[in-house]
């Protein structure tokens, strides 16, 4: 229960430091931009992360948190390097990524950094230290994170840059790596 609060807290801040650095919605900051409440991995983060968090707690608060530091580096290069993707490919500014300056990631989507690689560091803890843990509900929900959490802000960028929705390839490359490490890594190990 605890990972869960935590969990979405966290989002709710994130929600709050968007409104604050005027990145919430498209009031403030434009048509031509994916606010946070068009991004649906934020309202993902909220819901399916968070039951995720539920039902990884049990079995990830006995694993020693020394044992977590290889997980944290593996995390974070994954983070960094989705996060290097997405601000590359990005044309439009959103509460994540902003192009038109030169550091392409505005305060939220350091914290996003953040966010997702202590998030990942837990799910990847559950896989690689809780063994015996039931993994089909986790990578099921995991799963279903992809579509709405990866593929709809590639797909909204296009819609509103180009007037017609298509999932972009930095979409299709992290969404692919996502698939693999669930199904390869989350489910198949014992």
């Amino acid at each position: 229960m605890f990972l869960a609060l935590c969990n979405f807290v966290a989002v709710l801040i994130s929600a709050l430091l968007a409104f604050f650095t005027k990145r919430l919605t498209h009031q403030q900051m434009g048509e031509y931009a994916i606010p946070w409440v068009n991004h649906w991995g934020n309202w993902c983060d909220l819901t399916i992360m968070t039951i995720i968090c539920l039902l990884i707690w049990p079995y990830l608060r006995q694993v020693p948190l020394s044992s977590l530091n290889g997980i944290f580096v593996i995390s974070l290069t994954i983070t960094v390097a989705c996060h290097i993707l997405w601000a590359w490919l990005q044309t439009i500014p959103g509460t994540i990524v902003d192009p038109t300056v030169t550091l392409r990631l505005p305060l939220t989507g350091l914290l996003h950094v953040l966010y997702m690689t202590l998030l990942l560091t837990c799910i990847l803890a559950f896989f690689l230290k809780c063994p015996g843990a039931p993994r089909f509900w986790v990578c099921a929900s995991l799963t279903a994170f992809i579509i709405p959490g990866i593929m709809q802000p590639g797909w909204y960028v296009y819609k509103i840059s180009e007037g017609v929705g298509r999932v972009g390839l930095a979409s299709w490359l992290i969404s692919a790596a996502m698939f693999i490490l669930i199904w390869a890594v989350g489910f198949t190990r014992p």
